[in-house]
């Protein structure tokens, strides 16, 4: 294990700082599947993810994440129903009337009373 490594390195006089054991960590994680490299990503830019314990626990946390979403994403059963494709795809936009210039009544044809 990793506490092995670093124990005998420092038996050896070389020490390892926790920042460089924490980095070590997080390059070892396997770029496969896509989800790993995210994980990576986060991990190496994170601010609260510096001593080697609260990456141990985030991982630990991560592992039994994907645990359960795996196990739960197979009981989603998808049915065979053809559905009615009308209306998928479209977008409707309300279309904006034109501005009115002379008040409400302008585009209107207003009746003129005449004399006679």
């Amino acid at each position: 294990t990793m506490s092995v490594m670093v124990r005998d390195l420092k038996a050896a006089g070389r020490e390892i700082s926790e920042e460089e054991q924490v980095l070590n960590v997080i390059r070892a994680l396997p770029s496969q599947p896509e989800h790993w490299k995210h994980v990576k990503l986060v991990m190496t830019h994170s601010e609260h993810m510096k001593t080697f314990a609260e990456i141990q626990s985030h991982l630990e946390m991560e592992e039994e994440r994907l645990k359960t979403f795996s196990s739960s994403n197979a009981l989603v059963v998808k049915g065979n129903r053809l559905r009615d494709n009308k209306n998928r795809g479209r977008v409707y936009k309300k279309v904006p009337r034109p501005y009115k210039k002379n008040g409400p009544m302008s585009g209107a044809v207003q009746k003129q009373k005449t004399k006679g």
